[in-house]
């Protein structure tokens, strides 16, 4: 079958987490692990979906919390809230081929993404997604988000094709189950870890889009 779309998520597919930089900023700073303080921001960025507030304000509501949780002395807290966040992010290295390699393939390009923030227009974004997307699906008040069947079917509604004409890429895996529920290829990226040799499904490189379309 021939596609005419391919949809990415945004973090974990086409931008990861730069965990050196963030160590580096947060030693001294932060009680808590890289990891742990990941793990809150996704949560306090999943609870505020549909505020799209601009990116440092995000940041600041977030870090004025935890500061007061965790008794982070008021220099060390001004310096993190005044900290652009959005360096802390890296492009992953097989994005822009991946983007290329679906324009050569004639295919329009979505990224369906729950993350309220970063504000992916934002100058100091790893990747400026607005410019090289056709469409970018990000969460507003009262849109339906992933897994939900909705916004699967909204996007592919958006791209002007149907779900089963969509590849789509994603690191988790119920958004992987869900996309593929409405119709869509999906896969699961897994770069840490590799793709399993016998499981097409899993992926570690988007760059060869062509083979994955052939698979």
């Amino acid at each position: 079958m021939r596609f005419d779309a391919a949809i990415f998520d945004y973090d974990g597919v086409l931008v990861e987490l730069d965990r050196s930089r963030a160590a580096s900023l947060f030693h001294g700073r932060s009680p808590l692990p890289v990891r742990e303080l990941h793990r809150r921001w996704e949560a306090f960025c999943a609870d505020h979906l549909g505020e799209r507030l601009v990116a440092h304000e995000m940041w600041r509501a977030f870090w004025e919390g935890l500061g007061v949780e965790l008794q982070i002395p008021a220099a060390a807290l001004a310096e993190i809230c005044a900290y652009d966040y959005l360096t802390l992010f890296r492009r992953c290295p097989d994005a822009l081929d991946a983007f290329r390699e679906a324009r050569r393939l004639g295919l329009r390009i979505g990224v369906l993404s729950n993350s309220a923030l970063p504000r992916l227009e934002s100058p100091s974004a790893p990747l400026r997604v607005t410019e090289l997307a056709d469409i970018v699906r990000v969460p507003a008040r009262g849109s339906a988000v992933k897994p939900e069947q909705a916004a699967y079917l909204d996007v592919a509604r958006l791209l002007g094709t149907s779900p089963d004409r969509c590849l789509f890429f994603d690191d988790e895996p119920s958004f992987v189950a869900a996309a593929r529920a409405a119709g869509m290829r999906g896969f699961l990226v897994r770069r840490s870890a590799g793709a399993p040799p016998d499981d097409p499904a899993v992926v570690s490189d988007l760059s060869d889009l062509r083979a994955l379309a052939r698979g």
